[in-house]
């Protein structure tokens, strides 16, 4: 069970401390949010998607409008 205990402790401490060097050493790596949003971007699967969302927006919109006056 130290024995264990052990192990588990000097692996979180090396996971640790490879985290830290890495944000130290890389101050140019993209954030997560720019990450996210130029994946975004450049899907087109997801462009698709949010055009479909916004029609249909737009079409419950429209259904809840009244309707125009015409001249008979």
């Amino acid at each position: 069970m130290h024995r264990l205990m052990c192990v588990f402790t000097a692996l979180l401490i090396g996971i640790t401390s490879f985290g830290l060097q890495a944000q130290t050493v890389n101050r140019k790596s993209l954030l997560l949010e720019k990450a996210v949003n130029t994946a975004i971007k450049n899907n087109t699967e997801l462009k698709i998607l949010a055009k479909k969302i916004a029609v249909n927006k737009a079409i419950k919109l429209q259904k809840g409008l009244l309707p125009n006056p015409q001249f008979g």
